[in-house]
């Protein structure tokens, strides 16, 4: 398909976006929770569920076009290209519009960002409660009104560090919807945002991003930057400080050093915050970093290192302790404890693991948990 092309029926653009997403079908069907006879036959026109649409919108990064030709098109083959009439044209929407946009003219450019900085403790939340697909669109939403966002002098800057902070979480949440290449992209921005704005916590928090996105193909460079982040961030800001020296733990585990691991979580241990957070980010960058969530980090590291036997007590004590708000992190941590099981040849304990954390994963649409669920081999049928 040329730049200059462009679909023609819903189960084409399906298949357009599927296929630039570099997934199967199968693949696709895993991470929206349908079948892959569910895709073959949207393909074919032969689908019209609307939450089946919205759901491959998310996970497929389609800017709304799925769920708009759905709107537009429905399920019949569009017209051939060339054949539309003018009177035609105005008819339907096109689909490749994105579906949310903000009309900017006569509102002042720090109400606009005051509005975006208290929308995105929201979407944190969403995140963590509800998974990648709910919280993306808004996200991608909030990212072209910062782009087209015309603000000079200290509007300029929160601009700025706002823009950092949204493309920090886009991020996380294209990483978590198994499109690591969007991440890697909005990473990179949010380091260059963060730059210009002259943010550190900003900076710290989008080389860590940079760093967690680097460390299973590149252990070295996500060494570097996990070390980088931690200059750019301070103790005086506990919970980024937390995350950070968490970080560097899960690289030097990949690299076989249990010593430097230990003392980096027991640093770590220090700085958490002992009560949980409400999950919204309020508390700042790496405000999730409580001793839960670090135990959490101490049973994946421990399997980093080989050591499964010393990753099941925390990854436990963890799950007791997570607040409801997290989760999508719940789900990780479990499959975690799915792994560590298996390991063990605790079949039955890996099974019951197994069956809530593939839940988690299909309810959230978090690759993240669900490729956890999958790498231990073990079906969530009862």
């Amino acid at each position: 398909m040329t730049g200059t092309d462009h679909p023609t029926s819903l189960g084409a653009l399906l298949r357009h976006h599927r296929t630039r997403a570099g997934l199967t079908q199968r693949e696709l069907a895993h991470r929206v929770g349908y079948s892959r006879s569910t895709i073959a036959n949207a393909e074919t026109g032969d689908v019209r569920s609307a939450d089946f649409y919205r759901r491959c919108d998310d996970v497929l990064a389609a800017a709304g076009t799925i769920t708009a030709a759905r709107a537009a098109i429905g399920t019949h083959p569009g017209p051939q290209a060339g054949a539309h009439s003018a009177s035609q044209a105005g008819t339907h929407p096109d689909p490749r519009v994105p579906a949310l946009e903000y009309r900017l003219a006569g509102v002042p450019p720090q109400e606009t960002i005051e509005h975006l900085r208290r929308q995105w403790h929201l979407l944190v939340r969403t995140d963590n409660l509800f998974g990648p697909r709910a919280a993306l669109p808004d996200v991608r939403a909030a990212l072209r009104v910062l782009a087209a966002l015309e603000a000079g002098g200290p509007a300029r800057t929160a601009r700025l560090c706002l823009s950092a902070r949204y493309a920090i979480t886009a991020s996380w949440l294209y990483q978590d919807t198994g499109l690591p290449a969007d991440a890697t992209t909005w990473a990179g921005r949010a380091v260059e945002r963060a730059h210009e704005s002259g943010d550190r916590a900003s900076l710290a928090w989008a080389l860590h991003r940079q760093s967690r996105l680097a460390e299973r193909d590149d252990p070295h460079r996500a060494l570097a930057l996990a070390r980088a982040a931690l200059r750019q961030g301070t103790d005086a800001q506990r919970p980024l400080a937390a995350a950070l020296h968490v970080q560097c733990a899960r690289v030097v585990a990949l690299r076989g050093d249990r010593a430097g691991c230990d003392a980096l979580l027991t640093r770590a241990t220090l700085l958490a915050d002992a009560r949980e957070s409400a999950g919204d980010g309020r508390t700042g960058y790496g405000g999730h970093c409580t001793r839960a969530w670090v135990l959490a980090a101490r049973g994946e590291c421990a399997l980093l290192l080989h050591a499964p036997a010393d990753a099941v007590r925390p990854l436990r004590t963890a799950l007791t302790l997570l607040a409801p708000a997290y989760r999508r992190d719940r789900g990780l941590v479990l499959g975690r404890l799915v792994r560590a099981r298996t390991l063990l040849g605790d079949a039955a304990g890996a099974q019951r693991a197994a069956t809530e954390c593939r839940a988690i994963g299909e309810a959230t649409g978090s690759a993240s948990v669900l490729a956890l669920a999958d790498a231990a081999g073990v079906s969530s049928a009862a």
